[in-house]
């Protein structure tokens, strides 16, 4: 975001920082996997751009998630827009919510994943056993 906002004001020594550590930090999913097993209550943002994305949050261990990028532009308009923004990550998460099976956000937490790409070698390397997310952890209960 705030390479965004550099690039807007025209601070391009900002800007470039920006870009400079753009992947700097942890990555949102094993921050949300990392903040649950500390046993935090999380609300997840950074990176949210669809329902999917929120979906993927709320499996993972989050109660909440942020899409504050993606609002901006239509929050300096208003209301209307801001909804007109909103429906295409409520239809994603519903039909998110409809392919697993569950009829409540909350379910989402429960439902077996698999965890893949840069994300699993993160949670791998990190010394998370992934078997915590798949079907696996059905069996356990």
């Amino acid at each position: 975001v705030e390479t965004y906002r550099a690039a807007e004001i025209g601070d391009s020594e900002l800007e470039e920082m920006g870009r400079l550590f753009w992947s700097w930090g942890i990555p949102t999913p094993v921050s949300i996997v990392e903040c649950r097993s500390a046993g935090l209550d999380v609300i997840s943002s950074g990176g949210i751009r669809s329902g999917l994305d929120v979906a993927k949050s709320l499996s993972l261990g989050a109660g909440l998630a942020g899409i504050a990028l993606p609002m901006l532009k239509p929050a300096t308009k208003d209301a209307e827009s801001v909804i007109k923004a909103l429906s295409p990550y409520l239809r994603a998460l519903r039909i998110c919510m409809f392919l697993t099976g569950c009829r409540r956000v909350g379910e989402l937490e429960g439902v077996p994943l698999v965890v893949l790409g840069r994300t699993r070698e993160w949670l791998e390397s990190r010394g998370y056993d992934l078997r915590e997310f798949s079907a696996y952890r059905e069996l356990t209960k």
